[in-house]
C-alpha cells in the first residue's frame, strides 16, 4: 500500500511578492506637517497657558526675604481676581509704570492700617504676620503711620520691612486693582533649589500680647521723604519668547526726619558759637600782648 504524499496548501497571498509602497509628493508633505504640528503643538499650548493664565517672574531683590531670595522665580495666576476679590495676605504682581513688583497685600478697601511699636494694626486691631523674620520690625519710611484704603485699592508692604519701597514710601501708597497682574502661587530658588507655597499663608489677628493701640498716636501725612527706586525696565529679549517679567529692584534709604535736622542744624549752630569764641579769645590774647 502505497502512502500518500501531504499535499501542502499555499496561501494565494504568500506567493505575492512584497512591494515598497511608493510615496508621493503630497503624501511627503503631509506627513512633514503632521511631524511638525505635533512637534509645535506642545510649545504653542505652553506659549498660550503662560501668556494668557499665569505670569513667571524673576526677582532681583531682597524686598520679600524670606518668601524671596535673590534671583528667586515665581509663577503667578493672571485671572486669579477674575472671579474673586483680592484678600489680606496674598502676594501680588503689580504693575508700575513699565514694569512689574510684588508685595504682600496688608489693607483692602475699607481698612485703617497703622503702624505701631514695630508692628503692624489693621483697624486698630494689632495683627501678627507668620511669614516675616523674628527680628524684623514694621516702621515708617516717611513719617506717616497711618492710612485709610479707598475703594478699589490696596495697601502693600514687601515681608522684608526694613529693606522695602512700599506703601509707607509712596506719594500715592494704594495699589488700584486694575495694576494687579496676578496673584503670586508658588516660588522657586535655584541656589539651593528649593519651592515655596504662598496660597497658605494669611494674617493672624491676635488679641493679646502686643501694645495696645493708641489713637492718639497717628500721623496721616508724611513728614519726610524716603528715597527709594522700584523702577526696572523688563528685557525686551526675554519678553519676546515667553512672559518673564523681572520684578523691580528695591533701594531704600532711611528719610531724614526734622528731628535729626534740627539736632544737626543745633550742632552745627553750636559748633561755628564756639568757633566764635575761640576767634574772640585768641584776638584778645593778642591785643594784650601788643599793649603790654
Amino acid at each position: 500500500m502505497k502512502k500518500e504524499k501531504p499535499t501542502h496548501s499555499t496561501d494565494a497571498s504568500s506567493s505575492q511578492k512584497y512591494t515598497i509602497p511608493i510615496v508621493t509628493e503630497k503624501e511627503a508633505r503631509i506627513r512633514i506637517i503632521k511631524d511638525f504640528l505635533i512637534f509645535m503643538l506642545p510649545i504653542l499650548l505652553l506659549l498660550v497657558i503662560f501668556r494668557f493664565f499665569f505670569m513667571i517672574g524673576l526677582v532681583p531683590s531682597e524686598s520679600m526675604y524670606p518668601l524671596m531670595t535673590t534671583d528667586s522665580a515665581i509663577i503667578a495666576n493672571r485671572i486669579a481676581y477674575d472671579f474673586t476679590e483680592p484678600s489680606r495676605g496674598d502676594v501680588i504682581i503689580f504693575r508700575n509704570g513699565s514694569s512689574y513688583m510684588t508685595k504682600r497685600i496688608i489693607g483692602i478697601p475699607g481698612d485703617k492700617v497703622s503702624i505701631q511699636n514695630g508692628i503692624v494694626y489693621i483697624n486698630e486691631q494689632p495683627v501678627t504676620e507668620s511669614y516675616l523674620s523674628p527680628d524684623v520690625h514694621t516702621l515708617p519710611l516717611n513719617g506717616r503711620n497711618y492710612f485709610e484704603v479707598p475703594d478699589s485699592s490696596y495697601f502693600v508692604l514687601g515681608d522684608n520691612r526694613e529693606h522695602s519701597y512700599d506703601s509707607r514710601a509712596w506719594d500715592d501708597p494704594y495699589v488700584p486693582i486694575d495694576h494687579i497682574a496676578g496673584k503670586v502661587l508658588c516660588v522657586f530658588s535655584l541656589h539651593p533649589v528649593s519651592y515655596r507655597g504662598v496660597t497658605e499663608i494669611a494674617i493672624e489677628p491676635i488679641h493679646s500680647g502686643a501694645p495696645a493701640y493708641d489713637p492718639d498716636n497717628i500721623v496721616t501725612e508724611a513728614t519726610g521723604t524716603a528715597a527709594g527706586t522700584d523702577s526696572l525696565t523688563p528685557d525686551p529679549n526675554s519678553a519676546a519668547t515667553l512672559p518673564v517679567e523681572t520684578i523691580a529692584p528695591e533701594d531704600v534709604t532711611e528719610p531724614v526726619t526734622e528731628e535729626e535736622t534740627s539736632e544737626e542744624t543745633s550742632e552745627e549752630a553750636s559748633g561755628e558759637t564756639a568757633a566764635a569764641e575761640e576767634s574772640s579769645a585768641d584776638s584778645e590774647t593778642d591785643s594784650t600782648a601788643e599793649t603790654e
